[in-house]
């Protein structure tokens, strides 16, 4: 059997061996004080309202702990996965010693201001280190703020919903006309949108170490790939005029549902999404990223 058979999977089986035995990761001790059981007694909090947390702060470690002075900790929370953790410099609880395996339950009572998600929680420091932020996730509610993000979000489906009524309307008169493109431009655009799904596929396991490489190789197979689109819509609709506006108009609509419900869905608001410039390269590069997910690609 030769090698060049072997199948992707068996590709990924054999990399992912050589990785995990190529380099051993080094095991760093575990922070003996933790924070756990976070729990707020609202998720909806009015702005200028008092939101309440409480958690429970244990030693699991061998030695007692001395000095734990333990924060309110606030961040703002867009659900992107990264937060920003600060201090109130308000000290909530004051433990001077902690013996191994105990447990004491802490709260705090803070008011909160704004419009978008927090994250409210603790942090502490003791004399043998420090405890690392954590928090539990709250909506703080402005009414006039909410409105004008439902407001910013509606007024940004209503011009995806005018764009793709247009596209389909065209679409649907140039659909009644008798096609005159022949099918070799639906087989060449298959050729185009298989290459570039296969391709990042594979790249991963192609361009294992060369980082460098991946972004313009992706950005080549995003191109291929929106020329596939183009050629499968000139088909349906027979006209490479017709179906240069047809195809783009509906790879906006579906790129820009993708940038903006997948944030909304994980709590970003709508002014945010819109405001951010990573909005719209997410818009262009929607194929690349439902393929990520699809087949699983971690670069």
């Amino acid at each position: 059997m030769k090698v060049s058979r072997l199948p992707p999977l068996l590709w990924v089986v054999v990399i992912a061996a050589c990785a995990g035995t190529a380099v051993a990761p080094v095991a760093s001790a575990p922070d003996p004080v933790e924070l756990s059981e976070l729990h707020a007694n609202q998720t909806f909090v009015i702005s200028g309202g008092l939101a309440e947390v409480h958690g429970v702060v244990a030693n699991t470690g061998a030695t007692p702990i001395h000095g734990l002075r333990l924060g309110v900790a606030v961040a703002q929370d867009s659900g992107g996965g990264s937060v920003r953790w600060r201090e109130r410099g308000e000290l909530s609880r004051v433990i001077p010693e902690l013996r191994p395996g105990e447990r004491v339950a802490v709260s705090t009572r803070v008011e909160v201001t704004g419009d978008g998600w927090l994250r409210l929680g603790f942090a502490g420091q003791y004399n043998e280190g420090m405890l690392f932020p954590r928090g539990e996730r709250i909506r703080v509610v402005d009414p006039a703020m909410s409105a004008l993000e439902l407001v910013a979000l509606v007024a940004a489906l209503t011009g995806i919903l005018a764009i793709a009524t247009a596209a389909l309307s065209a679409f649907s008169r140039a659909c009644r006309k008798p096609r005159t493109m022949a099918r070799a431009w639906l087989r060449l655009a298959g050729v185009c949108l298989g290459v570039a799904i296969i391709g990042w596929q594979q790249l991963p396991f192609v361009l294992y170490g060369r980082s460098s490489l991946v972004e313009p190789i992706a950005d080549a197979g995003l191109v291929i790939f929106a020329f596939g689109w183009y050629l499968a819509t000139v088909h349906y609709v027979g006209s490479l005029r017709t179906g240069l506006g047809i195809a783009g108009s509906s790879y906006a609509v579906v790129g820009l549902l993708w940038a903006i419900m997948l944030p909304l869905l994980i709590g970003t608001l709508p002014t945010q999404i819109l405001r951010d410039p990573a909005t719209a390269s997410t818009a262009l590069s929607w194929p690349f990223q439902v393929v990520q997910i699809v087949f699983g690609i971690r670069f």
